[in-house]
């Protein structure tokens, strides 16, 4: 089968969901997260976002970041209300939330239940959708430029799925098992990166040449990151670790190993920028923050440390719509097991928000 190895007869269909309407059960997490500071503190939201946890971010009034709190409950921080604790929701450990912006102002979140089951929180609606995710991986979602959220995810069989009013069901592309998809918005729909059954990069979606990325190995484990280009030809860029695990980047603005060492077992995460380029975020081969890309400011944050078996989240830092290249923002889970932040304007500390061992945050800006 070659290089088509990856697409497999989908057998037994219904096999990947679980039964329909299965309910999340509130597992009672007490332990914290080594080194995390007691749980999120629901006062820095009481009345809004306190001046100090605002600067941190970006300033804008819009932004959004899901992640798992030490509690293991769904937390929302940022400007896009409503923020703090997602009610009673808890996420399967191991595993981390994806959120999207909304063109209504508002956002929506995907994650794993503790049941296995996809399941999605925000303003376009709260349900357990009843489809049976891979162990230890995590969804994708994006708005669709039509409207309306769509979902990619790797499910039970170990198949890439899709869940939404352009694509839903079974692609018959099977997926590295425990590996977790990425999908991008594009002007013509929208294009999904993952790592394929024979550990090479796949791209799937509504872009010309979608599959084999030209037999781009990566390694073993990690989990691609995919972007829309934002400058004036579009198209799309990955991120993805090489088998040297290197940084390496494949797309419409260039296919290249960077030659940046990062950490065994890591996973980038890469963003369009609105003045043209990009700029990924990963954990380097020392267990630090560091940036590359076209981006004013890439190369090493610092000295930052991130917690081991953890990524980063970058986003655009114009979040004003200002058409004006502001550089990008980084949310990662810190040494010690605290939400940071850095990036552009000097948005760089501690949000004081403890998160979950091993999860990673989502980072999204309107």
């Amino acid at each position: 089968m070659s290089d088509k190895a990856e697409r497999r007869i989908a057998l037994q269909r219904c096999a990947g969901r679980l039964a329909a309407g299965a309910v999340v059960v509130a597992a009672s997490v007490a332990a914290l997260a080594p080194g995390a500071s007691a749980a999120p503190r629901d006062t820095i939201y009481h009345g809004g976002l306190a001046s100090s946890l605002s600067s941190q971010l970006t300033g804008s009034t819009n932004d959004s970041i899901a992640f798992v709190a030490n509690t293991g409950q769904l937390y929302i921080a940022g400007t896009l209300p409503p923020v703090g604790a997602a009610g009673s929701i808890m996420v399967m450990p191991g595993t981390s939330p994806s959120t999207t912006g909304l063109s209504d102002g508002g956002y929506e979140v995907a994650y794993q239940a503790t049941n296995g089951a996809l399941a999605v929180y925000g303003s376009a609606g709260t349900s357990n959708l009843g489809l049976g995710m891979y162990p230890g991986t995590s969804p994708s979602i994006i708005e669709l430029p039509a409207g309306g959220f769509e979902i990619a995810f790797e499910n039970n069989l170990g198949d890439l799925w899709t869940v939404g009013p352009a694509s839903s069901g079974d692609q018959g592309l099977g997926m590295m098992p425990g590996t977790s998809p990425s999908m991008t918005a594009l002007a013509s729909g929208f294009e999904i990166a993952f790592q394929a059954n024979t550990g090479q990069l796949w791209t799937d979606g509504t872009e010309p040449g979608s599959g084999n990325a030209g037999f781009l190995n990566m390694a073993k484990g990690t989990s691609p990151s995919i972007t829309e280009l934002l400058g004036p030809d579009g198209g799309f860029e990955v991120a993805y670790q090489t088998t040297g695990t290197d940084l390496a980047i494949y797309g419409a603005d260039g296919t290249s190993n960077t030659e940046l060492g990062m950490a065994a077992g890591a996973s980038p995460s890469i963003t369009g920028l609105v003045g043209g380029g990009w700029e990924a975020a990963f954990t380097d081969n020392v267990e630090q923050l560091y940036t590359a890309g076209t981006a004013f400011g890439s190369g090493d944050a610092g000295q930052l440390g991130v917690t081991p078996g953890t990524d980063p989240s970058i986003s655009d830092a114009d979040l004003t719509g200002s058409g004006i290249d502001t550089g990008f923002l980084v949310a990662f889970n810190a040494l010690g097991g605290n939400m940071w932040t850095y990036g552009a304007n000097g948005n760089t500390g501690s949000l004081n928000l403890g998160m979950l061992a091993g999860t990673s945050p989502s980072l999204i800006g309107l």
